[in-house]
């Protein structure tokens, strides 16, 4: 895929002929952030990097997106569920790979990556992998020839155990009909974004804030467009859906929740615009509105899996009584 978009590697990244996406960010409930940022301090806190260690086991798990993926992606119920984990080692570089569904597609891709450290080169080659593992992925979708007929929306995650650096965010997209990929860039003032790092809570509290809130949203974003894009796709497939589903799902059902899901995004959107443009009091009802949308979305869309969680029936009075 490097070769298909004619790239020198003596150029550096940022003369590389990489075309961009906007990316855009959907603001996430206050509460939602909080839990956040408050999992990922306490583990940065349990698991304390220790220089001895080879692994540095706990300035990974901080570095890790896992908390934000658990979190956001509860907003969805179970309509999103991660269908492939894979650890690789190649070489120096280790990487652990997420994929994830919604219905029919796979609109969702997110890697944890160990890069040896710094070079351009070796971020081109860390693009490469993803487009690669993208265009792996695509053909999981059903679409002509096994390409999938929907964008994939890579995340990839540097979590550099130097701690002299912080870990870094890309975003990349994948469309498989052109079979043809961009890297998302965020227009900020008079400049774009591509790399987003998130920094040390016990360094500085501020910057992480700040940092975790602007990934959290633009992930949140993606995940929406690829509910909306994997829902619009699976839309005339109901022959395909299996024991769970309702078969007499039709057009009119799909389209109220496509319908909710196009507004809770609009609605996400406008909030994380109305906050940057310093207008912070009507941002938390703006995303009450976005969420109510999107519960409305979920809760009408076509089942796809068993949505009830494993402890719904427990009795909690019941299990107190018991020695």
């Amino acid at each position: 895929m490097i070769a298909d978009k004619h790239f020198d590697p003596c150029l550096p990244l940022s003369k590389a002929p990489i075309e961009n996406f906007p990316l855009r960010r959907s603001r996430i409930p206050t509460s939602s952030f909080n839990s956040i940022a408050h999992e990922i301090d306490l583990v940065k806190v349990q698991y304390q990097r220790n220089s001895h260690h080879p692994l540095h086991l706990g300035y990974k798990s901080y570095a890790s997106l896992a908390p934000i993926f658990n979190h956001l992606l509860a907003k969805f119920q179970s309509l999103y569920r991660t269908t492939t984990q894979a650890h690789v080692v190649e070489g120096t570089m280790s990487k652990f790979k997420y994929s994830y569904q919604a219905f029919l597609f796979f609109p969702i891709l997110h890697e944890e990556i160990q890069l040896p450290t710094g070079s351009d080169l070796a971020k081109l080659d860390a693009i490469a992998e993803i487009v690669l593992d993208c265009s792996g992925q695509n053909a999981h979708g059903p679409g002509q020839a096994g390409r999938s007929t929907i964008p994939i929306y890579a995340i990839l995650c540097n979590p550099y155990l130097n701690q002299s650096k912080v870990p870094t965010v890309r975003f990349i997209k994948f469309e498989g009909a052109s079979r043809s990929f961009f890297v998302g860039a965020e227009a900020r003032k008079n400049s774009q974004t591509e790399v987003y790092g998130l920094y040390q809570p016990d360094v500085d509290p501020f910057m992480f804030s700040k940092s975790l809130r602007g990934i959290c949203d633009i992930i949140f974003d993606l995940l929406l467009l690829g509910f909306i894009d994997s829902m619009k796709a699976s839309r005339g497939l109901q022959f395909a859906f299996g024991k769970f589903d309702y078969a007499e799902e039709d057009a009119e059902k799909w389209d109220v929740s496509i319908n909710h899901a196009e507004i809770a995004l609009k609605k996400f959107r406008e909030a994380a615009e109305q906050y940057q443009n310093g207008r912070l009091g009507c941002c938390d009802d703006i995303v009450e509105e976005g969420m109510q949308a999107l519960n409305t979305a979920v809760e009408s869309s076509p089942g796809w899996y068993p949505r009830e969680n494993a402890m719904t029936h427990w009795n909690v009075d019941e299990i107190d009584r018991r020695p």
